[in-house]
């Protein structure tokens, strides 16, 4: 049985070390994406300005298109600190799954047990499949494989156009000690 680790004990270890060694890398992200923002209200302020003069439609249009390029620089910002963010989660998540015994990867390749999924339709047709953050390994003597999928599609067109999540969850296999003759099949409340 996988016991639960002491945080005290992760702090004050490999952990607690490598996340001290990371504290320049995430103050220069941070400092990045607050300077892209100021940029990016700079920038949505001289652009709303400058269509004003310009444009006859007046101070809507300008409101407007100087919220959309404020929007798009603050994604702009956000990205500056995705890396860091990837990288310490990945360094926290393997922490805590070497304390377990367990193995943990953010680089997911789905595998049979999503391909079984998708076979016996638990899941619904997509367009496109992300995977993260796998844990596997023994819980006991029997091996388990668990995953996170978010499955979506594009509908709509033109300016209608938009990304749906069809499916945001867990995948998860697990052995069991004995053969069963039939199919366990999981489904939501009422379904039937």
């Amino acid at each position: 049985m996988i016991e639960r680790p002491d945080a005290d004990a992760l702090m004050a270890g490999e952990l607690g070390q490598w996340l001290a060694s990371q504290n320049d890398a995430r103050a220069e992200a941070k400092a990045t994406a607050a300077k892209r923002q100021k940029m990016a209200i700079a920038a949505a302020c001289v652009v709303a300005f400058l269509y004003m003069l310009v444009s006859p439609s007046g101070i809507m249009g300008a409101l407007q298109l100087g919220f959309f390029v404020g929007v798009a620089g603050f994604g702009w910002a956000t990205m500056a600190r995705r890396p860091m963010v990837t990288r310490i989660k990945s360094g926290i998540n393997g922490a805590i799954a070497k304390a377990l015994g367990l193995e943990c990867s953010a680089v997911v390749l789905p595998g049979n047990s999503f391909e079984l999924a998708k076979a016996f339709e638990l899941l619904p047709g997509y367009e496109d499949a992300y995977f993260e953050d796998e844990w596997s390994g023994n819980l006991g003597s029997q091996p388990f494989r668990l995953h996170e999928a978010k499955l979506t599609e594009t509908r709509g067109s033109g300016k209608s156009r938009r990304t749906v999540t069809l499916f945001q969850g867990t995948i998860l296999t697990i052995g069991f000690t004995r053969n069963f003759i039939g199919t366990t099949l999981i489904e939501r409340d009422k379904e039937h």
